[in-house]
C-alpha cells in the first residue's frame, strides 16, 4: 500500500491527546472538548503566568499515549509495506 491510496485507521495516534492537553493547562470546561481550542480559554490563558510545571509529566503522559495508540492501531503494519 503506497501513500497514495486512501485507508482510514481505526484508532488516530492522537487518541487522547487533547484531554492531556486541557488537564495540562488546567482548562476548565468551555464549550465542548478540547477545551484548549476555544477562544475563551486562549483569553484565560493568555491573562496568567506561563508555568512549566507538571510539564515533564504531560511530555511522558503524551509519548506513553502515543505509543498505546501505535500498538493498538491494527493496521500499522502498512505504513510501511
Amino acid at each position: 500500500m503506497g501513500f497514495g491510496h486512501a485507508h482510514v485507521f481505526a484508532v488516530s495516534i492522537l487518541k487522547g491527546i487533547p484531554a492531556l492537553v486541557d488537564d495540562w493547562l488546567k482548562v476548565g470546561p468551555i464549550g465542548k472538548a478540547p477545551h484548549y481550542r476555544h477562544k475563551r480559554a486562549a483569553l484565560k490563558l493568555s491573562g496568567r503566568p506561563v508555568s512549566t510545571e507538571r510539564t515533564n509529566e504531560f511530555v511522558r503522559a503524551t509519548f506513553d499515549r502515543i505509543d498505546v495508540n501505535w500498538i493498538e492501531c491494527p493496521d500499522r503494519y502498512l505504513l510501511f509495506s
